[in-house]
Order: C-alpha cells, then structure tokens, then sequence
C-alpha cells in the first residue's frame, strides 16, 4: 500500500490499541534497566529502529510526519526489527500506531521522569523500560556526558532516524553517529504556535526558526553554508555543529581564508572583528600565517602572533578593550607588528575522535581545528590551554587560491 495512502487511511480509523493490552513495563530500579533492554533484544532476535524527533513541542505538519514515518516503516521488515521511540504519546510518539498497524513490536526507552511526571505512555507501545534519570535526557550541563537514558537509547538502538527534533535527540543522534550507528535525518518544523507560547512563557524573543537543533547539527543545508551559527549560540551547540561536520584532509586547506567568529558566549566574541581581523592564509603544510588583518585603507598584514599573546592571555581573563581608540591604535602599530615569515604549520590532528586538518601554532600553546561545512568553507575550533571553552569562527575562501597579491599589500 501507498505509504502516503495508508497514513490517510490509518487517520480515519479508530484507534483500537489501547483495547489490545498494557505495556510491559520494566525499571526503574536497581541499575538493571541495561541488562533488561539487553535481554529483551535478544528473546526477540531483532534489530532496534530508534525514531527520534519532537515529542511536547509536537509538529506543524503532523501528517507530514507520519508520511515520512510510514515510508520509514516500510523500508523495514517487523519479522528483522523492532521500533523504539520513547514511549509516551506526543509528538514522534503518534508513530507508534503506524508500526502496531504494520506489525512491528514496539518498544521504549524512557527517562524516570516520565513515570514521576505522570506522562501518559502510547497505547501502542508494547514495552517500556524505565531509566532512572535525573534529567529527561540529552547531554548533561553538569558533566557533559549523556545522561543515563540517553545513553541506553544509544547503546542498545542499531539504526537511527530523526524527523525534525530538539536538544535532546540532536545530543542523541551525534552520540550514535560518533558510535558509528547509521543515522537519517528527515526535515521538519515544530509546532510553530507551542513554540511561541513557551518562548512566550520564558519571557523570550519569539523564535522565527522552527527547523529544530537536530536541523542545524544533520540537515544537507548545513554543508551549504546555511548554518553558520546564528547569534548567539551556547558552546554545547557550537560542539554539536562542529561534530556533525566531516573532516578535512590538510591541503583542502590552501589558499587565503576570510574568518569570522562565531558568537557561543565566549569572552573573545567580537574580539577579532573588533580590531579588523581579517582571515588565515595557507601556503602549505609548514607555511602558514594565522594571523592576518586589515589597516585603515584595506591593506592586509600578516602579524606575528608572539605580539598579540599578552592580549590572549588577558582575554581569558579580563575583558579587553574594544573602544575606538585602542583598535585605531593597534591599527597604526600593524606595520610594526607585521612578519612575513611562517608562524605556523598545518597537521592532521585527532580532535572530538576524528582526524582533521589543523593549525598548530609555532609559538603559542594553541591549536585550530577544522571540519568541512562545504568546499569553500570550514568551521574552526581554538583549543588553547588554560582555555576552558572553545572558541568557534568560520573560515571562507577567498577568490585567487593562494592570495599571491597579498604579499604584495603587506
């Protein structure tokens, strides 16, 4: 049957699971929840599909949604796998009678808050598992680790599919990525009218970009540019975009880059703009000029960034300035701060447990590392010791390769 058909079809049916029977419900309780999702994978013999997406903040195209779920559902066979979500009914959660209908077993895996809360579960999952949690799941702020249910869904999920979602399945999904567990991500708003109401609620701005955080870390206009990371984003979101990137091989980086940072809450936001940073110029692996900025008349100048350590060391400590008079300042003192040697080299580094292109400084106990958001733009992390956030800009490429005619205008 037509997946689009069969959702029309199940929509003007009652829905009859709830006369089927209970689920059976397992935990909280004495740390076994683990052994008995183990358990229960192996007494049905299948592989586990997690759909993930919008549960409270729900969906503006709800049938949309379960177009897409049932063409999901389809792809799989009910005798090879069971379906996971995370068993109560909103959102994501109206998936569950479209794979009760097609004959899957079904199946979730659910913080104990659910359980304290009073959330009512579908009618239509057939087991539950209980996960004693503090938090509902995600990455915790605390540690930084998943949480305790988060990392059961990942840990016992061997297929991933996300339609729309928040935080939390954003944080899920990198996590089973990282693992090496195939993961799809399927487009789609949240409610747009709930989302007001929360922002609403929180004394908020109202949201005008409904696509979710599971869009900006997966979506394929990510890797056109057209996530750069609006302001202002937290670190903890910066890391996800910067994990969802591929690597890049070392000479994708020749050439002159244009830079721009990107706004995470960090003390050095704006700081470069500010002083008229301009960008990074790659030569080669061990010619590299990290450190390029614009004078008053728009020539370029490649400084030595032994000059700028004492303005490092002090925005990791106090606030620099950024009035009008210091940065003409500095701008007067480019020729004096300026070098034409290398001050650099670029190296494939193992960063976030993937090999990418990076800039080791010679002099300074700092490392930029690189993913790929498209063939002329990359996302760069500043790891520098004694830093503890990361610092994110972007780099774009500017026409004519190399920037032979830069040396020209320092």
């Amino acid at each position: 049957m037509n997946s689009a058909r069969s959702v029309l079809l199940w929509l003007c049916l009652p829905i009859t699971c709830q006369v089927m029977h209970a689920p059976a419900v397992a935990g909280p309780g004495g740390g076994g929840e683990a052994a008995a999702i183990a358990a229960f994978k192996r007494e049905t013999g299948r592989r586990v599909l997690t759909l993930a997406g919008y549960s409270g903040a729900g969906y503006e195209d709800p049938a949309a949604m379960l177009v897409a779920a049932a063409r999901i559902l389809d792809a799989a066979s009910p005798e090879e796998v069971v379906v996971n979500i995370g068993a109560t009914a909103a959102g994501i959660g109206a998936v569950y009678a479209l794979a009760r209908q097609r004959g899957f077993i079904t199946m979730g895996i659910v913080s104990s808050q659910a359980r304290e809360a009073g959330v009512a579960l579908s009618p239509c999952v057939d087991h539950v598992f209980y996960v004693p949690d503090a938090t509902w799941g995600g990455v915790d702020a605390a540690s930084g680790q998943l949480s305790p249910t988060s990392q059961a869904i990942v840990a016992h999920s061997d297929t991933f599919v996300a339609i729309g979602g928040g935080d939390i399945a954003r944080d899920e999904l990198l996590a089973a990525r990282q693992a090496g567990k195939p993961v799809t991500f399927v487009p789609a708003d949240m409610n747009h009218q709930v989302a007001i109401d929360k922002a609403r609620q929180r004394g908020e701005p109202e949201p005008t970009d409904f696509r979710g955080a599971v869009h900006r870390a997966f979506s394929a206009g990510a890797a056109q540019g057209e996530h750069r990371a609006p302001s202002p984003r937290s670190s903890a979101e910066a890391l996800a975009w910067f994990d969802s990137l591929a690597p890049v091989p070392t000479s994708f980086m020749r050439g002159a880059w244009r830079g721009e940072g990107v706004p995470t809450e960090h003390v050095m936001d704006g700081l470069l703009e500010a002083y008229h940073w301009h960008g990074k110029v790659f030569r080669g692996d061990d010619e590299v000029h990290p450190l390029v900025f614009r004078r008053e008349g728009g020539a370029l100048v490649r400084v030595n960034p032994l000059w700028l350590a004492p303005g490092l060391w002090l925005s990791g400590r106090w606030p620099v300035p950024r009035g009008a008079a210091w940065v003409r300042a500095f701008r007067a003192l480019l020729p004096v701060l300026a070098t034409h040697r290398s001050c650099a080299r670029l190296r494939m580094v193992r960063h976030r447990g993937q090999d990418s292109a990076a800039m080791v400084y010679d002099h300074l106990p700092i490392i930029d590392v690189f993913r790929r958001i498209d063939d002329d733009t990359v996302l760069g992390l500043m790891d520098r010791k004694g830093m503890p956030q990361a610092f994110f800009f972007v780099l774009r490429r500017e026409a004519g390769g190399d920037l032979g005619d830069l040396a020209g205008r320092v």
